[in-house]
């Protein structure tokens, strides 16, 4: 079995979301966080989301995986901070270039609705709710936030987040509009 067809729970927290549209609750294999897996490349650049894909997959040579659980997907390592100042935790392998990051999960929809995303990448980041990407940034860059809607019906959905980091600073940041804002998404419990 891959790592990615293994699914990593995670989960998420959020009251209400923009204009109470949409109510979401996260679910996770272990309560109150979310599951992420870190697995760093030996020597190959990690240039693209396909390339990030593959070594969370273990199908190119990796030189360090590493399976933690977060409360909230809030990583920092050099360069500036993201959307959410202060609070940043290490990537799970730590400090470093060429790696990829692998977050699974599932949420609880209570109400049907839009609900709206938000990644902060430094390099880039694809986010998937129920196997459908809502965000794609296919490219290298400084950390950026990038914003994707999808309807939901009410009900369990799966989320997935792959990001990769090819050099210089590293953030990730995975956030949620609630009540009009972005908030960090904060973990709960999977049925």
């Amino acid at each position: 079995m891959t790592y990615r067809a293994k699914k990593f729970a995670g989960s998420l927290a959020v009251a209400a979301l923009l204009c109470g549209v949409a109510a979401v609750e996260a679910k996770a294999a272990k309560p109150g966080a979310f599951s992420v897996l870190d697995v760093r490349s030996a020597g190959t650049p990690i240039l693209t989301l396909d390339e990030a894909e593959s070594l969370t997959n273990l199908t190119i040579a990796n030189s360090a995986v590493a399976t933690s659980d977060y409360t909230v997907i809030n990583f920092q390592d050099g360069g500036p901070d993201g959307e959410f100042l202060g609070g940043n935790a290490d990537f799970p392998n730590g400090s470093g270039d060429d790696f990829a990051i692998l977050v699974s999960g599932c949420i609880s929809v209570s109400k049907a609705g839009d609900v709206t995303f938000g990644v902060t990448s430094d390099d880039g980041s694809r986010l998937s709710v129920n196997g459908i990407d809502v965000i794609i940034d296919d490219e290298l860059h400084a950390a950026r936030t990038t914003i994707g809607m999808v309807p939901l019906l009410k009900g369990s959905h799966q989320i997935e987040l792959l990001y990769f980091e090819r050099t210089g600073g590293a953030t990730l940041e995975l956030s949620v509009v609630s009540r009009g804002k972005f908030k960090l998404l904060k973990a709960a419990s999977c049925p």
